[in-house]
């Protein structure tokens, strides 16, 4: 519905008789439209209508194949596009996007582009649910700005606010856990990033295209959360990439395992860390990783940092050592901390611990270190604070969240 502008009134309908065009509403008769509806003269009261209002629900990442340019129909040019994969999280649930589904395009003159798409959401459950999207609206902006969007080398250089992407969305399933999504509605806010395709090796992309330093964000166990991926944008301001891999490609750990206060959840977290999570063999993959993406990026990263949360600060405590790829690493609130793992590692390193790690254990690791380090713990912070269980609703949480992200941005800036 477009806006109002009291300085370009629209004029009503005319009557072919009767040219004298409809008299637009003054400001107060559309206040009482919205408000209620205007009783006769009889005095019948007021109805009052309920104002709609929007409650974020839930974030979505895809991974779209190379656009195939279907050619200039009646009404614009038309594109097809394949999804390859993607996740979604929120407060209704999380998973992944099922590879296969289809977004087309129109593009017109002006290149506003209207987008119709379809596809297919799997839940993490057990055994899981599916649900069928349907997405349709319209990406628009001044010509120049949607210009650099359709080109994929400049596209990530655009600021999201500088144009509209919005679109509304329906869902459906037979599912009988998720059948109130049947009758939701929901309006989205979209965003265009460069990579029109990426692979599991590759994983989510954020930060300038022309960066020369890139930074590998390994996660908790949890996956790719809203929390992690608002981290990583605040790593990548202005001058650093994060390339984020789907180590446990589309099945992280459930976030109602933790904590483990139960024979059931000890058994599920237990099985997890001895397949998917076992760390041994996830450090073996992030070499091939680190080289695979220093090729995507056309050998234009020239040096590396990395960054783990929970999780992911064994898999950095195993990979920084003799020979690594990286020039600089992280660990924050950094699970399963060993010592011994200290004395091989060669790069600088900022380790950030919550009030639960084992401060004994983090003290003997930095003893061991002989590398340039930052040490600081968060007494008020609980395990996890900077990822999937990071309460950033909390104004104390969310301080000391951007307040640690700062830290390890600055330590980075110094040595990588």
């Amino acid at each position: 519905m477009k806006e109002h502008n009291p300085e370009n009134p629209i004029l009503g309908l005319s009557n072919a008789a009767n040219p004298t065009p409809v008299k637009t509403p003054k400001k107060r008769d559309l206040e009482t439209m919205v408000n209620g509806f205007q009783g006769d003269s009889s005095g019948s009261r007021s109805f009052p209508i309920p104002r709609p209002t929007l409650e974020r629900d839930f974030q979505m990442n895809l991974q779209l194949n190379p656009k195939i340019n279907v050619g200039p129909g009646i009404w614009g040019q038309r594109n097809w596009l394949s999804f390859v994969s993607g996740h979604w999280n929120g407060r209704w649930g999380k998973g992944t996007v099922v590879p296969g589904g289809q977004d087309k395009q129109l593009v017109a003159p002006d290149l506003s582009t209207h987008v119709e798409s379809n596809y297919l959401l799997q839940t993490n459950d057990h055994p899981p649910a599916y649900i069928v999207v349907r997405t349709e609206g319209w990406r628009v902006g001044p010509r120049d700005v949607l210009e650099k969007l359709l080109d994929p080398a400049q596209a990530d250089e655009v600021d999201p606010k500088a144009y509209s992407f919005r679109l509304y969305i329906h869902m459906e399933t037979g599912d009988g856990r998720y059948l109130h999504l049947n009758t939701g509605m929901w309006i989205g806010s979209a965003v265009r990033r460069g990579t029109e395709g990426s692979t599991d090796e590759v994983g989510d992309v954020t930060g300038p295209k022309n960066a020369k330093t890139a930074i590998l964000m390994i996660y908790d166990i949890f996956g790719i959360s809203e929390q992690v991926l608002q981290g990583a944008d605040l790593l990548a301001i202005d001058r650093h990439q994060i390339y984020m891999p789907d180590l446990f490609h589309g099945k992280p750990a459930d976030l109602s395992w933790f904590p483990p206060d139960n024979k059931e959840k000890e058994e599920k977290l237990g099985n997890f860390f001895s397949t998917t999570g076992a760390p041994p063999p996830n450090a073996e993959k992030i070499v091939p990783i680190v080289k695979g993406a220093t090729e995507y990026s056309g050998d234009a990263i020239k040096k590396w940092g990395v960054v783990g949360l929970c999780w992911g600060g064994k898999i950095v405590s195993l990979t920084s050592g003799p020979g690594t790829l990286f020039s600089v690493c992280a660990a924050c609130h950094p699970a399963m901390v060993n010592p011994e793992e200290a004395k091989g590692i060669t790069i600088p390193m900022c380790m950030l611990p919550s009030k639960d790690e084992n401060q004994e254990d983090v003290k003997n690791f930095e003893k061991e270190l002989t590398a340039p380090r930052y040490f600081e713990t968060f007494p008020t912070q609980i395990h996890g604070f900077m990822g999937a269980r990071g309460d950033l609703e909390n104004p104390e949480v969310y301080k000391e969240y951007s307040r640690a992200y700062q830290i390890v941005l600055d330590f980075f800036h110094k040595h990588l």
